[in-house]
């Protein structure tokens, strides 16, 4: 929604497995395509329809880092450890920026935030922050791990 508002970014593509958040996307962008599960995402396809976007944003699954489930992290047995197709995604597509999120027990579990990291340091300059949402006047503490990276170099002449 902030990105729509400034008027200046265009989704185009949205990544999300719930059937109820289908439909609340749906409510708010009923013009963009909703790919139902990452694993599925032709990044090929993707290129020739929509171009290389500028910036990938993501949310990957957080109940195998949260505190709330069994912190199974990499090893999570419902296979909802993403970042691995999500990386297969930045790398193909390879965006100028990458935003991502998730729950503060990404920080402390193997194959978490390290793993993240340095992913995506082969390629992008990366800083990570711990904010919580009370920070942007939201009345709740729900603290959140945003991961943001900027490509190094530009591959593209129209980037």
């Amino acid at each position: 929604m902030a990105a729509r508002r400034t008027g200046k970014i265009k989704t185009v593509a949205f990544c999300e497995f719930d059937p109820y958040c289908h439909t609340i996307l749906n409510k708010h962008w009923p013009e963009v395509p909703i790919i139902h599960d990452i694993r599925q995402l032709d990044t090929t396809r993707f290129i020739r329809e929509h171009g290389r976007p500028w910036i990938i944003t993501g949310g990957f699954p957080c109940q195998p880092w949260s505190v709330a489930g069994k912190r199974e992290g990499h090893k999570d047995s419902k296979n909802r450890d993403l970042w691995p197709e999500m990386f297969r995604v930045i790398s193909d597509l390879q965006p100028k920026f990458v935003l991502g999120e998730n729950v503060p027990g990404f920080i402390n579990l193997p194959m978490g935030i390290e793993r993240t990291s340095s992913d995506l340091e082969k390629e992008y300059e990366v800083a990570t922050f711990n904010i919580p949402a009370c920070a942007v006047t939201l009345a709740h503490e729900r603290k959140r791990v945003w991961i943001i990276a900027k490509r190094k170099r530009v591959p593209h002449a129209n980037d």
